[in-house]
């Protein structure tokens, strides 16, 4: 294991003299927003693998100079979680991609396979996933731990090569080619906007344009408390619970029902004294009693609720 920062240092600087790495990490991801890093796997080829301790190791940044290094080829299976884990441990912004789930979609196998199928359907070796649910922020780590980790790179360098081979003779380089390149995006790696978090909530695609106004300030301040907090969004405020604000937050901005005005009496007609005494005799819903939270204004232009607001609405002791 790489547990002190001199290690740390003479790894990186012989990983800069290669012209291709293997990388792969582990972590723990369950109650926090970001995940916590357990394990680095690094190979410099198939005899020549490393684990980094990342707990024990404060700063990760060494690490960068390679994941930044153009002249470096970083192969990994399914290439951008990894490397957003590791962007945001390193602060570099990784380059010169190649992902191996990626280039077997252009070698006539799945682009969705697992890295134990690509091991077998590559070279033929059976990749034992019997550590799925190690905590690897725990110490010490068990030589199975150990090993079971080492195996996710070591291979890779191999594998890359059949790939890399397969690709060209169905000669489909040039494609293979164009779509590695997009790995090089820093967007790929950077934090989602937080306004743009709404999108992920079930329904918000049918909700009315002021409600989905509503939901996304709603979601950003659930992402931007999460973030600061690191604990799950879900754990901050449940995408049913915002499903639930939603129709009473919509309410509360909102202009006159357009179901009444189908039943609006035409101009000039007297109104119906029998529907006038069945609207006083029904308790007043919701809707009529929510925009009194708001301040006085026509129906026209009274404005969204706050954030704040809408919390307070349902949530009075918070």
């Amino acid at each position: 294991m790489i547990d002190t920062p001199q290690a740390l240092a003479e790894l990186v600087d012989r990983a800069l003299t290669k012209e291709c790495v293997a990388l792969d990490t582990e972590f723990v991801w369950n109650r926090t927003y970001y995940p916590k890093l357990g394990v680095i796997q690094l190979a410099l080829a198939g005899d020549d693998c490393h684990l980094i301790d990342t707990v024990a190791l404060e700063d990760l940044s060494p690490l960068g100079a390679v994941l930044e290094h153009s002249d470096i080829e970083l192969i990994l299976h399914d290439a951008v979680q990894d490397l957003t884990i590791l962007r945001q441990a390193t602060g570099a912004f990784p380059r010169n991609i190649f992902d191996t789930r990626c280039a077997a979609g252009f070698a006539n196998m799945s682009s969705t396979t697992s890295l134990a199928e690509l091991l077998a359907n590559t070279i033929g070796v059976a990749l034992e996933k019997t550590e799925t649910r190690t905590d690897w922020t725990q110490r010490p780590l068990s030589d199975k731990q150990l090993a079971y980790a080492i195996e996710d790179v070591c291979y890779m360098h191999e594998v890359r090569d059949v790939l890399r081979e397969r690709v060209a003779k169905i000669g489909r380089n040039p494609w293979l080619a164009e779509e590695l390149a997009a790995y090089d995006e820093p967007s790929l790696y950077e934090e989602r906007d937080p306004c743009e978090q709404y999108l992920r909530v079930k329904g918000a695609g049918r909700a009315a344009p002021r409600e989905r106004a509503i939901l996304r300030e709603l979601a950003a301040w659930r992402e931007l408390e999460a973030r600061r907090r690191d604990r799950p969004r879900n754990h901050v405020l449940s995408d049913e619970t915002l499903a639930a604000l939603l129709p009473a937050a919509g309410l509360l901005g909102r202009g006159p029902d357009r179901r009444a005005l189908r039943h609006r009496p035409r101009r000039g007609a007297q109104p119906d004294p029998r529907r006038r005494r069945r609207r006083a005799r029904r308790p007043p819903p919701v809707a009529r009693l929510a925009p009194r939270l708001c301040r006085r204004r026509s129906p026209r232009h009274r404005r969204p609720p706050r954030l704040t607001t809408v919390l307070l609405t349902f949530f009075p002791h918070a």
